[in-house]
């Protein structure tokens, strides 16, 4: 099985490569990310035996195949970025949280995720194939926003879900 899901993220992970074109960087992320917020544990400092807050199980795991799936480039994105995102869950459970993708994208596609100054965040269902489909672009070129609602809106509408 983890050979499979290694072939998978590999396979991922060419495509993603090539997937600059028209100004906007597209890219897709196999697996579900967890909530940022919500996958915290709580653990005893191994040094000092205080409490600490580290990333759960399914966060850490999502954080690492992120970096499989999706190449560093070079030179990274530079200034203000737009991030538009569809999140597709396997469940209605999980929250829409677009953080762990953002951060997992730091030093990989841009410096800073502070440079993300406009986000377009959606939530979808597939049971299937649960996945990010993620589109950058710069701030200082609207005209490119153009681009990619032809491309999103067919897979933003409403589906019957597969169970």
């Amino acid at each position: 099985m983890v050979d499979k899901k290694r072939a998978t993220w590999e396979a991922n992970a060419a495509a993603n490569a090539a997937a600059l074109s028209d100004g906007c960087l597209r890219l897709v992320v196999l697996g579900e990310p967890a909530s940022k917020g919500n996958s915290r544990r709580l653990v005893p400092n191994p040094r000092t035996g205080r409490t600490m807050s580290i990333k759960s199980e399914k966060a850490i795991e999502y954080v690492k195949s992120l970096g499989h799936q999706v190449p560093k480039i070079n030179p990274l994105l530079t200034g203000d970025l737009v991030f538009h995102c569809v999140i597709y869950y396997a469940s209605r459970r999980p929250d829409l949280d677009e953080s762990l993708i953002m951060d997992g994208l730091q030093k990989r596609i841009y410096q800073n995720d502070r440079q993300l100054k406009e986000k377009h965040v959606f939530w979808r269902l597939d049971r299937i194939n649960p996945r990010a489909e993620i589109t950058l672009w710069p701030s200082s070129q609207p005209e490119l926003a153009l681009n990619w609602p032809l491309a999103t809106y067919a897979v933003m509408l409403p589906r019957k879900a597969t169970q």
